[in-house]
């Protein structure tokens, strides 16, 4: 598991170990499964969520299953400019999203029940994608589509939209508070 922060201070000086700008690191990484929040500086609710992403190094970095396909990093908005392969346009801060093979998917899409932005729902999130099966110290349901099916194929697509669309009300009955 690598994790990255690129920010305006550090985009483009190198690092003593790889001999590679954060940029460069990245791009290298975007075959891996990459988990991102992309922040502003000054944002409140960005304050808010750096602090528990942060916690997600030491949480992850102390586990056995160092797993090298993972990259975490977090990324200064003005910095989006000068990444052309990091294709991600954000419509708010802060962002999270997952990418594989450069198709995003953003946290608040994710099938994982709580997205409180606390470091034990990135947790459960990376878990999700990653399908990792040591736990990490949250929860470690795999509740994804494909096996939420499997496992209940008597009217499990029936429930699954419903579970969905209940928390998809709950969602937007929370954001209009």
């Amino acid at each position: 598991m690598k994790f990255l922060h690129i920010n305006t201070e550090n985009f483009n000086k190198k690092d003593s170990e790889s001999n590679k700008t954060p940029i460069q690191e990245l791009k290298s990484n975007m075959t891996n499964d990459v988990f991102a929040l992309i922040y502003m500086e000054g944002c409140g609710p960005c304050n808010a969520t750096r602090p528990e992403w942060k916690k997600l190094e030491n949480i992850l970095e102390n586990n056995n299953n160092n797993d090298k396909d993972v990259l975490i990093v977090d990324i200064d908005k003005d910095i989006l400019g000068k990444i052309p392969f990091f294709k991600i346009n954000p419509s708010g801060y802060p962002t999270m999203v997952y990418m594989k093979l450069n198709k995003p998917e953003h946290y608040e899409d994710s099938n994982i029940e709580n997205k409180d932005r606390t470091v034990d729902s990135f947790v459960e999130w990376i878990e999700s994608k990653t399908k990792n099966k040591t736990n990490y110290g949250g929860k470690s349901k795999k509740n994804t589509k494909k096996n939420y099916i499997k496992r209940n194929k008597n009217n499990s697509k029936k429930n699954y939209i419903k579970r969905n669309k209940k928390n998809t009300k709950k969602r937007i009955k929370k954001n209009k508070k």
